[in-house]
């Protein structure tokens, strides 16, 4: 019984002190897909709108630019840079994507 009350706090602490590391590397990760995949079109902070269409990124919530992702990538933005460079991105890259751009808010 002792062993199962010591149990919950670790694993609990555990997972606690792992979400700031997940987050630092998908923080790293969605930088590095920002600059080879995006920056040329929206800007070095997501302060521009590529190709005068599209909205400034660094006003977007990460569950927005989660969402225009997966759509840019399912339905493709035709005869845009975009179309090609986020049609091969995975799930995990998309959400790192959200959140490096959600941080350039922050910057």
């Amino acid at each position: 019984m002792r062993s199962r009350m010591l149990f919950v706090p670790c694993l609990l602490g555990a997972l606690l002190l792992s979400a700031p590391l997940a987050f630092s590397a998908d923080l790293e990760s969605g930088k590095s897909l920002y600059r080879e995949k995006c920056r040329d079109c929206h800007g070095s902070r997501g302060q521009q709108r590529a190709l005068g269409k599209s909205k400034m990124l660094n006003r977007l919530e990460t569950d927005s630019i989660i969402a225009k992702l997966r759509e840019v990538q399912e339905a493709g933005n035709p005869g845009t840079p975009a179309d090609v460079a986020k049609s091969d991105l995975g799930e995990e890259e998309i959400r790192s994507l959200g959140i490096f751009i959600q941080s350039l808010k922050r910057r």
